[in-house]
């Protein structure tokens, strides 16, 4: 057996060296990999923690919002289609303000919960600065019910100073089985209907109880008085927003 001589001993100790941390080095670069993917998850974790405790935290403010915006949801029949009825509001209060839509489409309906909602695309509208912000006002007053997302405005090629554009509206509303079958009542007055055969089956009622009640219907008066002046600022504010944006927009 030849005997090997210094040189090749350490020639091959290097070699095994290199080996060695080559080996060592790809194993690392794989943990390493692992390590960030497992951070970044652990990051979206505490995310998701500090948000849900956040909502917990909010539960009882969301819900008394959530309970005051319910009773000015409209109510349909589970089986009645809405489509015609809230195309008929936009296109009425657009003939009222002069803003011409010439194409729209209807989209699907989607349920979160309780509460359903219903897309209606506009596609191209063009008029005046005044007809838009007039338009989006009267929807602002229609209530709860009605959003309008996604709205994009640009000067008129062909008429100087009409403008151009879309926009999507979502009208949001509700079922029930005793919604009337004409026209969409509210879950206020269904529960106000209900409350009225009641009272007429119970003949028999107490003055304190009628006391009691109509202390409550005041209560009642008083915090929708309330909500509509809230609403009715909100709706202010955001037309002077809109009419701002609109407007520069415009200019440029």
């Amino acid at each position: 057996m030849k005997e090997t001589t210094p040189r090749e001993r350490g020639l091959r100790l290097v070699a095994a060296i290199v080996i060695a941390f080559g080996i060592l080095g790809l194993f690392s670069r794989r943990q390493l990999d692992n390590f960030r993917l497992n951070r970044q998850q652990l990051e979206r974790e505490r995310a998701t923690l500090k948000f849900e405790r956040q909502m917990i935290a909010a539960k009882p403010d969301l819900q008394r919002q959530y309970d005051e915006l319910r009773t000015l949801m409209p109510v349909f029949k589970p089986d009645k289609a809405v489509d015609t009825h809230w195309l008929s509001i936009m296109d009425d209060i657009a003939s009222k303000q002069h803003l011409n839509i010439s194409r729209r489409q209807a989209g699907r309906e989607e349920q979160s919960g309780e509460v359903y909602e219903f897309a209606i695309e506009c596609r191209e509208w063009d008029g005046r600065l005044d007809a838009l912000v007039h338009f989006l006002y009267d929807l602002e007053r229609e209530g709860v019910m009605l959003d309008v997302r996604h709205l994009y405005v640009r000067p008129h090629q062909s008429a100087p100073g009409f403008l151009r554009g879309s926009f999507t509206l979502y009208c949001a509303y509700m079922r029930d089985e005793n919604a009337s079958e004409s026209s969409p009542s509210t879950v206020a007055g269904n529960e106000s209907d209900a409350n009225q055969n009641t009272d007429a089956s119970l003949s028999n009622t107490t003055v304190a109880t009628n006391a009691t009640f109509e202390t409550t219907s005041a209560t009642a008066t008083s915090l929708s008085n309330r909500l509509n002046r809230i609403r009715h600022r909100t709706a202010h504010g955001n037309t002077n927003r809109v009419s701002a944006a609109i407007q520069e927009a415009s200019h440029e």
